[in-house]
């Protein structure tokens, strides 16, 4: 038992253009608690959320951050957690650049 996702977080384009430049629609369906292989949610401070069960997609290389960072502010995240085993790697892009701490 244990948890894989990635997530990330976009500040500065609509909700929909995130959506389409990762390739995603809005289904416009509701979940309590994220079931679905991806889900999205506006977050406060004008911040996005894509959140992606059981891949790496948002944090290895499989979508183009690059591309969705430029005029925006993207954070990503990986989380594997099983039994025994435990990682977690966070980035920001900027302007198109991963900047990381």
């Amino acid at each position: 038992m244990g948890v894989a996702l990635s997530w990330l977080a976009v500040r500065g384009k609509s909700p929909e253009s995130v959506l389409t430049e990762l390739g995603f629609r809005a289904t416009g369906e509701q979940e309590e608690f994220p079931r679905s292989p991806a889900t999205c949610s506006q977050l406060p401070a004008a911040w996005f959320a894509v959140i992606i069960r059981g891949r790496a997609d948002a944090h290895d290389g499989t979508l183009d951050l690059a591309r969705l960072s430029k005029g925006a502010e993207v954070v990503t995240c990986f989380v594997e957690e099983h039994v025994m085993f435990s990682s977690v790697s966070m980035d920001r892009w900027s302007a198109g650049l991963v900047y990381n701490p």
